[in-house]
C-alpha cells in the first residue's frame, strides 16, 4: 500500500530490510499513527459490513432461527518485532581464560566435595566414640553404685562389729576396787581402842564392834598394840606414831 501523504515512500512490513543499505542491522519502517488507524478502521468497517449481509441472507434463505451466532473477531495490530541484537564475538584468548576459569572452579567444587565428605566421615566417627564414651560412662556409673552399695553395707557391718565389740569390752572391763576406809591406832587398852582416819576422823570400838571396810573386832591386844578383824584386816599404829 502507497503512502497517499508521501506517495514517494514505499511502505515497508516490520522486520523487511530496506534494499541498498550496507548495515547489518534490520531497519523497521511504520506506518504513521493517522494511516494505522484509517486503515484498521476501514478493515473493521469491511468486517461487519459483510457480517451484516450473511445475517441478512441467511435469515432470508432459511426458516430455521439462527441458535447462536458467532462473535465477532477483532482485529489486532501486529506487534513490531525488536531489531536483532548482534552476537557478541569472543576470541579465543578469552575463551581459553574461561575454559581454565572453569576448570578451577570445577576442581575447587570436587575437592569442596572431598573435604564436605571428610568432614562427615570425621562426624560419623566422632559421634561413634561418643556412644561408646556414652556406654563406658553408664557402665562406670553402674560400677560406681554397687560399689557404693557395697561400702554402705560393710560400714554398716562394721558399725554393728563395733557395737559387739564395745558391748563385750565393757562387760570384760572389771570393777574398780573400791577404796577401803584405812584406820590407824591413837589409843589403845585393853578391851578398848581409838581409832582415827587420815582425815582426822575418830571413833572409839570394843570387842565385838562393827568397823566399815573391817569388819567386826575380834581381838584387842595392847601389848602388841594391834586390832583384829573378821575382814582378816589388821588396825595398827600408823608409821608416823610407833
Amino acid at each position: 500500500m502507497v503512502d497517499t501523504n508521501h506517495p514517494d515512500e514505499e511502505y515497508q512490513l516490520p522486520g523487511e530490510e530496506p534494499e541498498g543499505t550496507g548495515s547489518s542491522y534490520s531497519t523497521v519502517v511504520l506506518p504513521k499513527r493517522s494511516m494505522w488507524l484509517r486503515n484498521l478502521l476501514f478493515i473493521i468497517t469491511v468486517v461487519l459490513i459483510g457480517f451484516a449481509i450473511y445475517q441478512f441472507a441467511g435469515s432470508f434463505f432459511s426458516s430455521e432461527p439462527i441458535k447462536q451466532q458467532k462473535p465477532i473477531p477483532v482485529v489486532t495490530a501486529p506487534t513490531p518485532v525488536p531489531a536483532a541484537t548482534p552476537t557478541p564475538v569472543i576470541s579465543s584468548a578469552e575463551t581459553v581464560a574461561h575454559a581454565k576459569k572453569l576448570d578451577e572452579i570445577s576442581a575447587a567444587t570436587q575437592q569442596n566435595k572431598e573435604d564436605i565428605g571428610i568432614l562427615k566421615a570425621s562426624i560419623v566417627d566422632f559421634k561413634n566414640n561418643l556412644s561408646d564414651i556414652d556406654s563406658r560412662f553408664s557402665d562406670l556409673n553402674f560400677t560406681i553404685q554397687n560399689l557404693t552399695k557395697q561400702v554402705s553395707q560393710l560400714q554398716d557391718q562394721l558399725n554393728a562389729f563395733q557395737k559387739l565389740y564395745e558391748e563385750a569390752h565393757k562387760k570384760k572391763q572389771p570393777k574398780k576396787a573400791v577404796e577401803l576406809p584405812k584406820y590407824f591406832i591413837e589409843a589403845i587398852i585393853p578391851g578398848r581402842a581409838w581409832l582415827k582416819l587420815k582425815n582426822d576422823t575418830r571413833i572409839t570400838v570394843s570387842q565385838g564392834d562393827f568397823i566399815t571396810g573391817y569388819g567386826v573386832v575380834t581381838a584387842i591386844n595392847p601389848e602388841s598394840g594391834t586390832i583384829s578383824t573378821s575382814s582378816g584386816r589388821i588396825i595398827e599404829y600408823s608409821p608416823s606414831d610407833r
